[in-house]
């Protein structure tokens, strides 16, 4: 055996064949891992006299010196080493290296070390020879046979991205072997300094080295191939200087080498002698070249183990020895109680006769640390002996002085363990510690006083040091104690003070006193301690600590009662002063008292004598028998006792007090816890028929009760059940419930407390009621409520509205509680239902129409199936009906029911009612269920009540109920019942073993179950012994009723004669039925001699003597029938007796068919053959029993899951029938859940089914083909329908699935079923039982369509699509469901939502009143001062909108409540305030905060209702008064103090202020002038746009205002387009007219609302050209002004209107339809004589010069366009389209109207569609007509076969040229995703380009979905990958490809390559690992690699473990960076 290594061992076989061995833990047998043949070298393959493996490798030795390496694992030769010629190679430095080296030198030993540096070989002289391995091999590189040539790294990157960057230049550094870094961090330098530092420790072999070639890159383990998997060691390398080094060990020549064990620093070296005498062990420091020797004594063989560590055991008479080299015992002792633990050193120093060592105080500091005792005991003791030492040790003249040393060598650790007692003494969880420790210390300090006392060698002063010394610690441990007596004596600092002089006069005076005196001393002085030794030395019983005690105690008690005063002299001054009169009243009361306690002093005491009895001394009995103290009574101690005190002094003595104090004799009784009387009090028994105690009231047992709380609490609970309950608890509400639970509980037979009345006035109902809605106990509040009957007509605190709005649920608890009622009211149900779904949906109303609202569209027909009339004939009622159906939409089969087409009273009623489509739905089954609707016509229910629960039928028919365990209640701490319970079980074991008595192993364990719980089994044992003999007895008597009824027939009495009358197939199994005779007679029997029959029918029992009776009747009746079979069957159906059917099948000529019906309706209860025989016509022993039969008894029973019947018939009659197969399946499927071995029979069934199709032999009497196929699929079917779980579901799919065609039936497609329940495993959706059950495409389709519904309703989008395609469903929908899926979010949706109530109510007509209260409540539950106040943008939004919508319906009423209107305009603008602070707070903490903005501006939804429903558009509102100044807040306003409801922060009045502008800039005057008037804000445009409103109407004048800083001025007005361009729509004023003037000089003072002054101005200037008043104008319609100054005949009437438009904001359609027919009517008018050129030109500047101004706002309107078109169309027809490209005539309109124009009526002409986008630089326009292009010349790509060919590639080069050309027309136009759509488009092309000019036809365009995973599995580079799926969107399966590129491949540089562009995640190398089941052995090498690029370790040992890779794991467990975190994960 070579080596032996954790259960595997290496043996060399023969010297030639190496064998590898590996035991398991579970196998006892040992697995050969590798057998084969060692190819040694040539030289020493005949002479090798040693072996040794060392890390998978093998090294022989020769004698001659000559070693062979091998590998273990093949047996090939890697290398040589010959150790003569290394010698000669090196001289010898000095003499200790030199080696003695001859030819006839012979070897005989070898070992290498771990890591393969190292090698040791010994001679047969005793010497050695050491080699360090990598330098010879460095010496000698061609000894390496298996080295392979060492390739220079290359000096540029593999795939340089930049030669000149920073990470080229490191690898081209790094591959020179230059030292420079780039890295000058710290780490980086610390590094460095440490590799340089590690380096120079070397030894000199070093030097030989070169600079960029350190020893690790050539060591001899790196370069074996084996070795690849191991990790090398870090840092480790041969301490053997080059040249090797010898040595020659100085051991007796006599001896011999026997063991070597060899490191990289020493070697250990073992020699023995004949006899195992004088064995020596040698250890050999290479490191320094010295060799030390340790000779055993005695006989000792060396033992060898297993491991790499240096450790020598030699094995001795006595045990194993250790040998340690450079430990002295002290360090090993100390290390291993640093290390270990106490009881290790104890245990090591036990072994080996140690004495106690002298142990340093650093390890009793770590045990204090640790808090371990036992080190702290282990201490402790290696002290014991400190202050006793032997007497020689030193002189008489040292031994005081040495006594004091020793004793202060002690003080530190008694300071040490004295300051932990104290510490941990403090802290509460730490006492039990400190306790611990307090006794280890006062028991060593005790054993050292008793050391130091009991020595007798000296008495010296150096004793009383040593106890001084101690005793000052005794006494300060003494104070931590337990229930240590703190004296009120002198203080014992003080005495420890005392000086040496006076301790030394004190020690004499205690000597000469006497044992009481030293006594009493000790006790007042507090030195117990002091006082025992004295005494010790006088030898007196006091020194031990009991008997001091008791004498201390003795001296108080004399001390309390000594007095000076005799007896007889007290009683005569008694009688004296009495006598003379002397004493007061009260004095003469107390000594009429004193005597008469003396007098009953002599009684013995009045006790309490229940369990409560007093232990007493008997002293104390001595003392009463004398009468003590009530013969020794004091007057001045009574004097001051009350009344209530001498009556209880008295009560001691007396029995009973009749006219005593009920309070006090109950107190008195209370205090002496007398239990008996107590009770028998509150019992209140009578004697002689007078109560014999006074009345007990509930406030005399709260005020005078004095005894331990544990029996008031048993008073209290016994009071509390005959309904007593103290004041104090019924004040306490929880002290109540708890009194009510111990006094009987709350819910009692009748209310506990009928009179109780809370502070608030209620009753004990309605308190329990509040206080289990305080604390949410709901099932408690429902049980009380059931248990008293409670309902809101007898409680009314049931009906409170205030508890039900607090609590929802306790309305709904109520509700259902009412169902219990009244079962037959549906009603009920259905008021629940509403309360109930106002519990699960907050906020809504308990009604239909809110559910509806909500959209529970499926919770609202739930409740409408109880409301009274039923779902069919809803009504206005009960909901909406309009509501309604719009809800049903979904279900339009439903609503088609519920709505038919023809209107209800105009035709005939439908006859399809819901109830029908109910009919396929199983669960619901319309004939079963909802039986109380009068609607149902489909019910065949006899009952109309309400199923539920405890429905008696229901139960019965259905419930599945089971038996709770004792171990339930358990757990549930539920005592009682356990108990119950388990006595209930102890019985059914009883009862178990007396129903089968007859097995000696039942009754044998229930009888010792028995005996187990401490129960007598004498009864039992007797009760099965009885019955075994009644048994033995009636088998006996049995025999006797046989035998004459077979002599009747003149039979043999003996059965083997009566089987010899049938034939011979009979009679095997009459023999069996023969040997079955006396159990069928003991099963069947009755309690009559004459029934011991074996058979009996039903006419024999009911006394008809025409059928027989018994087995043998039936059969000797059946030899003289015709027919024998027939009548067999027909008896054993009588008779229900299968064995007859077995009977019947032996007759010749019997069927098997009607063999087996009848032998299985036998087999089965009466009810199931009842309805397996229901078809027939006749009584089925009659019957003719046919393969159809079977068919209905083979549905029935598998139905009824009665499997094994029909497995046992056709294991009997058909065994030959491939049914058994699917039979058996079925079974262990079903019954052991056994699915592999179901899988087995399944294909067996197969196998046989495809044997019989071919034309195999059936076999006789066997059923056709085509219906045992036909049943196989019943069976099928019926396990799947059967299935109780998804989980039995997804086996059996899977079980099925590859019987998908092989049965020829109609059922489902099982493959498809397989992989459906393989897509929904991990998701909630189940699949339907209709497609288990229905066959049919469109069921199937329906159903694959409601598990998509399914699946997208939960977000499982990717699986919903992979249902979809499995099913050949559409996926469109799941992409827009996908889409819209979180649009809720948005602002949108929400605003789309009211806007639909606001139509709905629209369209209802609905009262405005009721409308803008709707949503105002719904505006106020957002409320800022509501709980649910708007906390982010949507929600305020959503205020805003529904405020709007409220005032929208408010200004509908006549007349209308303007203030209402105001205050809710007021409080939108606070919301917009808001808002606007938000969203600025929100932007500037990170702009992706704010929402995302409409994708099309025009259609934000916001604005748009917020427009629509603005308060500018209530005409109410809108009054002239507000366009005035009077009443505008000025300057001076803003600075006087606002009111308190419109003050408003500065940041907010700053916000205000800007939304104010914005109404300026959008026109909305009259709504900034109302803002400012509610909230006093000053703001001057405001102020600028009235009053130019008012100048230009003529209300003010005309004249400047005085105060210039009222008008603020605009000294300089920046350029904007506004104001540059005011000259194109604003005419200029006329020099005369003033008020234009001044408007000029407000239009270019207003900042805000700076375009309502230029229509202002504009009106005005309008109105004195068409000479008519500014107010006139103003009235009329905006499109009338502009039809008059079109139709006037001014010069320039065109720009005048085209400014008009554009100030005044005109409709873009109506400003179309007006221009358009005017501009006709003039053309037409004025172009007669011109030609069609000139007039095309005319009519195109005239268009466009008026066109751009009024349809910009509308650039799609139908109107626009039309006139457009026809211009253009003129202008196309003439030739001159280019004249539109003018750049005098560029407009986005013509624009918009040229490109509108090409596509509609020129589509082919793409060069006039580029011409215009290039004329109006449209480059977005111009990318997608370049991408359009590229995308189709694809797809005519796609359409052609894939042929490689220079057209193909001039099309590629030609869509890649396209493709850049869009990329970068959308880049300018920063369209960024469209640009990079084309760029990972043009990559993809770009790469198809390289395939093929390569001359690859890998095809990687035009790829279809299921392409895409081949696609990447053929691209060679990871990149290319990257591509792909860049350009598809194609996310790729990595595990997949890294499976096949890396693990079968082995292609690690696409690993590397995909690491530096995503990171390797352990989840990636868990998905690979799962698909390594079906790899092939080859690939383990990749797998090991590939785990080292997994960076989680404990994912990578994970793996590997799961792998079997035991050796990745082991080193995972070993490596000292790993090992750590590895346990601690695997511990956790």
């Amino acid at each position: 055996v070579l080596s032996f290594v954790t259960a595997r061992c290496c043996a060399l076989l023969n010297s030639d064949w190496l064998l590898q061995l590996q035991w398991q833990q579970e196998e006892e047998e040992p697995q050969t891992l590798s057998c084969c043949r060692v190819q040694l070298a040539d030289s020493v393959s005949c002479s090798a006299v040693h072996h040794c493996v060392s890390m998978e490798t093998l090294f022989a030795l020769s004698s001659t010196g000559l070693i062979s390496v091998c590998s273990v694992s093949d047996g090939t030769l890697l290398a040589s080493v010959s150790l003569p010629a290394y010698l000669s190679s090196s001289p010898a430095e000095d003499e200790l290296t030199s080696f003695p080296f001859s030819s006839s030198a012979s070897f005989c030993l070898l070992q290498v070390s771990a890591d393969l540096s190292t090698a040791v070989a010994v001679t047969q002289s005793h010497a050695a020879i050491a080699v360090d391995l990598n330098h010879y091999f460095r010496m000698f590189p061609d000894h390496l046979l298996c080295a392979a040539p060492r390739s220079r790294p290359p000096l540029q990157p593999q795939h340089p991205r930049d030669q000149d960057s920073l990470s080229s230049s490191i690898f081209s550094v790094s591959a020179l072997g230059a030292t420079f870094s780039t890295d000058r961090s710290w780490e980086a330098r610390l590094n460095s300094m440490y590799s340089r530092a590690k380096q120079a420790t070397a030894p000199s072999s070093s030097s030989c080295f070169s600079s960029s070639q350190p020893p690790r890159t050539s060591s001899l383990f790196s370069s074996l191939p084996h070795l690849d998997s191991h990790l090398a060691p870090s840092s480790s390398y041969s301490r053997v200087p080059p040249g090797g080094m010898t040595v020659t060990f100085a051991v007796p020549e006599s001896s011999a080498s026997s063991q070597l064990t060899v490191s990289e620093f020493s070697a250990l070296l073992t020699f023995v002698r004949p006899g195992n005498q004088q064995t020596t062990v040698a250890l050999w420091d290479m490191k320094y070249g010295n060799v030390r020797y340790h000779q055993a004594a005695g006989e000792a063989a060396p033992v060898q183990r297993c491991g790499e560590r240096q450790h020598r055991l030699l094995l001795k008479k006595a045990g194993v020895f250790q040998v340690l080299f450079s430990v002295s015992q002290q360090d090993l002792l100390s290390r291993l109680m640093l290390f270990g633990s106490a009881a290790t050193v104890d245990a090591v120093c036990h072994l080996n006769s140690w004495g106690r060592c002298s142990i340093p105080i650093h390890a009793l500091q770590t045990g204090l640390k640790n808090r371990q005792l036992d080190t702290v005991d282990f201490y402790l003791k290696s002290k014991e002996n400190v202050l006793n030492p032997p007497a020689a040790a030193f002189s008489s003249a040292d031994q005081p002085a040495a006594s004091t040393l020793r004793v202060q060598e002690l003080c530190p650790a008694l300071d040490l363990l004295c300051s932990a007692v104290r510490d941990s003494n403090s802290e509460a969880q730490s006492r039990q510690f400190s306790e611990q420790l307090l006794n280890i210390t006062l028991s060593f300090v005790n054993t050292q006083i008793r050391s130091v006392l009991s020595n007798t060698h000296h008495e010296d002063s150096g004793v009383q040091s040593c106890m001084n010394v101690l005793d000052r610690y005794v006494a300060e441990l003494r104070s931590y104690m337990k229930r240590f007596p703190w004296a009120a004596g002198p203080d014992v600092s003080a005495t420890r003070a005392a000086a040496p002089a006076e301790e030394e006069a004190q020690r004499d005076e205690w000597e000469q006193l006497s044992a009481e005196e030293v006594v009493h001393q000790s006790i007042l002085t507090n030195q117990i301690p002091r006082a025992q030794a004295v005494l010790r030395r006088q030898n007196r019983p006091e020194r031990r600590l009991p008997a001091l005690r008791r004498e201390g105690l003795r001296q108080v008690s004399s001390c309390l009662r000594r007095r000076d005063l005799q007896t007889a002299n007290t009683e005569l001054m008694v009688d004296e002063l009495s006598s003379r009169s002397y004493f007061p009243e009260e004095e003469k009361e107390s000594v009429e008292f004193i005597g008469e306690m003396e007098k009953l002093g002599s009684r013995p005491a009045v006790r309490c004598t229940g369990k409560l009895e007093v232990q007493r001394r008997p002293r104390e009995d001595e003392e009463e028998e004398r009468g003590g103290l009530w013969r020794t009574l004091r007057l001045d101690w009574v004097k001051n006792w009350d009344q209530s005190c001498r009556t209880a002094v008295l009560l001691s003595r007396l029995q009973h007090l009749r006219a005593c104090d009920a309070s006090v004799l109950w107190r008195y009784l209370t205090a002496l816890h007398d239990q008996r009387r107590v009770v028998d009090w509150i019992q209140n028994t009578e004697t002689s028929g007078t109560p014999r105690w006074p009345d007990l009231t509930p406030e005399l047992v709260n005020d005078s009760t004095a005894c331990s709380s544990y029996m008031r609490e048993n008073i209290l609970d016994l009071l509390a059940r005959r309904g007593v309950f103290i004041p104090d608890e019924l004040a306490h509400l929880e002290q109540l419930l708890w009194r009510l639970a111990q006094g009987g509980g709350v819910m009692s037979s009748s209310p506990p407390i009928p009179q109780y009345r809370s502070p608030l006035g209620l009753d004990l109902h309605g308190v329990f009621i509040t206080f289990c809605l305080e604390h949410n106990l709901q099932y408690l509040l429902y049980t009380y409520l059931e248990h008293y009957r409670l309902t809101p007509r007898n409680c009314s605190l049931l009906s409170s509205q205030s508890l039900s709005e607090r609590q929802p649920w306790f309305e709904m608890l109520v509700r259902i509680q009412e169902i219990t009622r009244d079962l037959s009211d549906p009603g009920l149900v259905f008021q629940a239902s509403l309360t109930s779904a106002q519990v699960l949906l907050p906020g809504s109303q308990a009604s239909l129409s809110s559910l509806l609202l909500e959209g529970h569209s499926l919770l609202t027909l739930a409740a409408i199936m109880f409301a009274p009339g039923g779902i069919d004939q809803v009504n206005s009622r009960t909901v909406d009906p309009q509501l309604l159906k719009m809800a049903l939409a979904p279900h339009p089969k439903l609503r088609a029911a519920l709505f038919p087409a023809v209107p209800r009273g105009n035709g005939p009623p439908s006859d399809i009612s819901v109830y029908h489509l109910l009919q396929s739905l199983h669960p619901l089954d319309p004939s079963r269920l909802f039986g109380w609707q009068a609607a149902n016509t489909l019910n065949s229910t006899e009952t109309s009540e309400l199923p539920h629960f405890s429905s008696p039928h229901l139960v019965q028919r259905f419930a599945l109920k089971e038996n709770l365990d004792y171990l339930y209640f358990l757990h549930h701490g539920r005592p009682s019942f356990a108990y119950a319970t388990f006595l209930v079980q102890q019985l059914s074991a009883s009862r178990s073993a007396l129903q089968r008595f007859n097995a000696p192993s039942v009754a044998s364990a229930a009888v010792c179950f028995c005996e187990l719980l401490g129960v007598c089994s004498l009864k039992l044992r007797v009760d099965i012994r009885a019955m075994n003999a009644i048994l033995q007895h009636w088998n006996q008597r049995g025999c006797f009723y046989i035998s004459p009824l077979l002599e009747q027939r003149g039979i043999s009495r003996s059965a083997p004669s009566l089987a010899a009358q049938f034939g011979p197939t009979l009679q095997a199994h009459l023999s069996l039925a023969f040997q079955d005779l006396q159990v069928y007679c003991k099963r069947k029997s009755c309690d009559s001699d004459e029934q011991h029959s074996v058979l009996r029918t039903e006419e024999a029992v009911s006394g008809s003597p025409e059928r027989p009776g018994e087995m043998f009747q039936v059969l000797l009746q059946s030899q003289e029938e015709p027919a024998p079979c027939r009548y067999l069957l027909q008896e054993a159906l009588v008779q229900r007796c299968p064995t007859l059917a077995v009977l019947a099948a032996c007759m010749q000529g019997a069927e098997l068919l009607p063999c087996l019906c009848v032998w299985v309706l036998t087999s089965v209860d009466d009810v199931t053959a009842k309805e397996a025989t229901s078809h027939l016509a006749q009584a089925p022993q009659h019957h003719e029993w046919t393969v159809h039969d079977l068919s209905i008894i083979w549905k029935t029973l598998l139905g009824r899951s009665l499997v094994r019947p029909l497995l046992r018939g056709f294991e009997l009659f058909q065994k030959d029938c491939p049914l058994v197969l699917v039979l058996r399946m079925f079974e262990l499927c079903c019954d052991y859940r056994n699915f592999a071995e179901a899988k087995s029979k399944l294909l067996d069934f197969q196998r046989t089914l495809i044997a019989l199709r071919n034309g195999g032999p059936a076999p006789p009497g066997g059923l056709p083909l085509q219906w045992v196929e036909s049943q196989a699929s019943v069976l099928l079917l019926t396990m799947l329908q059967r299935c109780s779980s998804q989980y039995d579901i997804h086996r059996l799919l899977q079980l099925l699935a590859d019987v998908d065609k092989l049965l020829k039936s109609n059922g489902p497609d099982f493959r498809k079923l397989n992989q459906l329940s393989q897509l929904l495993q991990g998701s909630e959706v189940s699949i339907s039982p209709r497609l288990l059950q229905s066959s049919s495409p469109s069921v199937q389709q329906e159903e694959f369509q409601a598990t998509v519904d399914a699946l997208q309703a939960r977000g499982c989008y990717s699986q919903a699509r992979q249902v979809a395609q499995l099913a050949g469903l559409p996926v469109h929908r799941l992409l827009l469901s996908q889409v819209s899926k979180r649009q809720w979010g948005r602002f949108e949706t929400r605003a789309g939502f009211w806007k639909k109530c606001h139509e709905q109510l629209e369209a209802d007509g609905t009262d405005p009143d009721p409308a803008s209260q709707f949503f105002l409540s719904q505006a106020e539950a957002g409320a800022p001062g509501s709980l649910e106040a708007p906390e982010d943008l949507l929600d305020i939004q959503e205020h805003c909108l529904l405020l709007g919508l409220a005032a929208h319906w408010l200004s509908r009423i006549t007349p209308a409540p303007v203030d209402k209107l105001e205050s809710l305009e007021k409080e939108q603008w606070l919301s917009r305030i808001r808002k606007r602070i938000l969203t600025v707070a929100m932007e500037k903490e990170s702009v992706f905060n704010l929402p995302p903005p409409a994708a099309n501006p025009e259609m934000n939804t916001h604005k748009a209702l917020m427009k629509e429903f603005s308060f500018s558009n209530i005409t109410q509102l809108n009054t002239e008064g507000y366009l005035a100044l009077e009443g505008l807040p000025g300057p001076s306003d803003e600075q006087e103090e606002p009111n308190a409801e419109s003050a408003l922060s500065p940041e907010e009045r700053s916000v205000l202020a800007a939304l104010i502008g914005q109404l300026l800039d959008d026109g909305s005057i009259h709504e900034a002038s109302r803002v400012c008037r509610y909230f006093s804000l000053y703001h001057p445009d405001v102020w600028l746009v009235l009053r130019c409103r008012g100048l230009a109407s003529g209300e003010l004048s005309d004249e400047p205002p005085e105060d210039d800083c009222e008008a603020p001025a605009r000294a300089s007005i920046t350029s904007s387009p506004s104001v540059s361009s005011l000259s194109s729509f604003v005419m200029l004023p006329l020099p005369e007219d003033e008020v234009a003037v001044q408007l000029q000089k407000l239009v270019d003072q207003c900042r805000h609302g700076n375009n309502y002054c230029k229509q202002v101005l504009s009106l005005y200037q309008l109105s004195k050209e068409l000479q008519c008043s500014f107010s006139s104008i103003c009235r009329e319609e905006p499109c009338s002004v502009l039809e008059k100054l079109l139709l006037s005949e001014q010069p320039e009437r065109f720009r005048k209107a085209r400014a008009f438009v554009k100030a005044q904001g005109l409709s873009a359609d109506a400003v179309a339809e007006l221009i358009s027919s005017a501009m006709v009517q003039a053309l037409l008018a004025s172009t007669q004589e011109l030609q069609p050129g000139e007039r095309a030109r005319l009519r195109f500047e005239k268009f466009s010069n008026v066109r751009p101004h009024t349809c910009e706002r509308n650039s799609t309107a139908e109107s626009c366009w039309s006139g457009w078109g026809n211009i253009l169309q003129l202008v196309h027809e003439s030739s001159e389209l280019t004249l539109s490209l003018a750049p005098s005539l560029q407009s986005s309109s013509l624009k918009s109207a040229l490109l509108d124009y090409i596509k509609r009526c020129l589509p082919a002409d793409s060069e006039k569609y580029n011409m215009v986008a290039l004329c109006f630089t449209m480059r977005r326009e111009i990318g997608e007509n370049h991408e359009i292009a590229a995308r189709t010349q694809l797809k005519m790509i796609e359409s052609q076969a894939w042929v490689i060919t220079p057209e193909l590639k001039s099309s590629l080069v030609k869509v890649l040229g396209l493709l850049k050309d869009a990329a970068e027309s959308f880049s300018k136009d920063s369209c960024v995703r469209q640009a990079t759509r084309c760029i990972r488009t043009a990559k993809l092309v770009a790469l198809q380009l390289h395939f093929l000019n390569q001359g690859s036809d890998l095809r990687i365009i035009n790829l279809r979905p299921a392409e895409l995973l081949g696609a990447a599995m053929a691209l060679p580079r990871c990149y290319q990958v990257f591509v792909v799926s860049e350009a598809y969107g194609y996310s790729p399966d990595w595990a997949e490809i890294l499976y096949q590129k890396v693990v079968l491949n082995g292609d690690f540089g696409y690993l590397e390559e995909l690491k530096r562009h995503r990171p390797l995640t352990s989840t990636l190398f868990e998905d690979i690992f799962k698909k390594l089941d079906g790899a092939p052995g080859s690939v383990t090498s990749n797998v090991k690699r590939l785990l080292t690029y997994c960076d989680d370790v404990y994912s990578r040992y994970r793996l590997a473990y799961q792998q079997n890779l035991h050796d990745i794991t082991k080193m995972l467990l070993q490596d000292a960076k790993t090992s750590s975190y590895l346990s601690d994960r695997l511990g956790s």
